[in-house]
């Protein structure tokens, strides 16, 4: 089953924009709300945060590669899994749309091995567009989305 990505934002500008661009692909979503009602969200399966958002519950840096970790989802108001990443090398050259795209495919490519690896599975997967790196002060959401939708659609090619 493919994972569904949710991406939530409190400014309505950024997620019409962003609607645009997952416009004909049901398993994104863009939806306008504060990051506290994200991580409660019903049937939200993992968060992604990046790695300083993640280190209580055990985030490390692993280069170009996202990390599943449990949470206390009942304690602490938390979807049953943090998925962390974002870790670039330090010399690496900064290029946004690279960024979004490694994001992406390591985000899907950590639920995948998770999913094929364990017996519960991580279906629906959020995203806060204030800490995740999307890098809407380089990229348009539009434009962000429009790679975050070719990356999702050539990643679940190749799975199938």
């Amino acid at each position: 089953m493919k994972p569904r990505l949710i991406f939530a934002d409190e400014r309505e500008e950024i997620v019409e924009q962003l609607q645009r661009a997952f416009e004909g692909c049901p398993e994104l979503e863009a939806v306008r709300l504060p990051p506290a009602q994200l991580r409660s969200l019903d049937g939200l399966d993992a968060v992604y945060l990046t790695l300083p958002h993640a280190e209580r519950w055990g985030a490390k840096p692993i280069l170009y590669k996202a990390q599943i970790l449990k949470t206390r989802a009942a304690e602490e108001g938390m979807p049953p899994f943090v998925i962390a990443g974002g870790a670039f090398h330090p010399d690496q050259i900064r290029d946004a749309r690279y960024e979004v795209r490694q994001v992406i495919a390591s985000v899907l490519d950590a639920v995948e091995t998770f999913n094929r690896e364990n017996s519960e599975k991580i279906l629906t997967v959020g995203f806060w567009t204030e800490i995740s790196p999307m890098m809407f002060d380089k990229l348009s959401p539009e434009e962000a989305g429009h790679i975050i939708r070719e990356m999702y659609e050539d990643k679940m090619r190749v799975a199938a």
